[in-house]
């Protein structure tokens, strides 16, 4: 005697979780009102977690506004200041040439001319050396002092989402 072979079909079971709990229903059940209290669970649990990372998606983003703008105050303080620095450096060079030009033209030889000329060359060097070093330490103290607010949100972020990776 041939065996029959079965023809009905088993339904699929569908898994899923949200909140608290896990949720399993049958495709063939769906009809049985007692299974949507697990979907209403499922739909509520889907939204509180859609509203979370909706609000830590709003957090990131007033966090790093806040960041560059505390970057850019900082910028824009060392701006002024190398503004300024750029200004009393122009006004004592110009003071300086006054002097030196004063300096050459009371020179009575050719050999004094040679000395005092000498002597001023030597002294805007010195003097272009010491501004381009100050200029220079201005510049990577600014870059370091713009990019710490930035650094600090980094690392934040870096150990918040190494906390949920670990959760």
């Amino acid at each position: 005697m041939a065996s029959k072979k079965s023809t009905a079909r088993k339904a699929k079971a569908t898994t899923w979780t949200a909140g608290e709990g896990e949720y399993t229903a049958k495709a063939a059940n769906w009809t049985n009102p007692a299974n949507f209290k697990s979907v209403e669970d499922f739909v509520q649990g889907s939204k509180s977690q859609l509203d979370k990372a909706a609000q830590d998606a709003a957090n990131v983003s007033r966090e790093a506004m806040e960041t560059a703008m505390k970057s850019g105050n900082i910028f824009a303080r060392w701006v002024e200041e190398a503004s300024k620095m750029c200004m009393s450096v122009a006004q004592e060079t110009t003071e300086k040439n006054s002097e030196a030009f004063k300096a050459l033209l009371s020179c009575k030889t050719i050999n004094e001319l040679t000395e005092t000329q000498n002597r001023l060359a030597q002294q805007n060097f010195d003097s272009m050396m010491s501004n381009v070093t100050r200029f220079s330490e201005m510049s990577i103290r600014a870059a370091t002092d713009c990019f710490e607010p930035i650094n600090d949100q980094f690392s934040k972020a870096m150990k918040k989402a190494s906390d949920n990776m670990a959760a």
